[in-house]
């Protein structure tokens, strides 16, 4: 999806970000000229990808950086950070104010994981 479908789509999707394009489009093939066909579709989907914690080290620049994918719209995802750009601060350039809420429920979901797991160890 992001090497080949994703960049690959029309100029009048040009503006939507890989998470609204995996939940809302779906290709249709190749029309006569040989360009990709892909059709809205009347039932949105829930695209999976991989959760990252911003709570643990290790994983805020992942956590970042999937945020940036997913939100920030592209064509060639080299071109996603800026050169000694870390993911947090191509986070706050581009995406702050667009994705907050998806943050928001992000760090609430893995905060319910985690009181989940240590009741169940309980």
């Amino acid at each position: 999806m992001i090497d080949t479908f994703y960049p690959q789509r029309p100029k009048e999707l040009e503006d939507v970000c890989l998470y609204d394009f995996v939940a809302k489009y779906d290709w249709q093939g190749v029309d006569d000229q040989g360009k990709r066909k892909y059709r809205k579709l009347n039932k949105q989907r829930l695209p999976n990808h991989k959760l990252f914690d911003p709570e643990n080290e290790n994983q805020i620049e992942d956590y970042y950086y999937s945020l940036v994918l997913l939100f920030s719209p592209f064509r060639n995802e080299n071109n996603l950070l800026l050169e000694n750009e870390r993911a947090e601060q191509a986070f706050n350039r581009l995406l702050s104010s667009k994705s907050s809420d998806y943050h928001a429920k992000l760090k609430l979901m893995l905060a319910a994981q985690a009181n989940i797991k240590t009741i169940s160890e309980h």
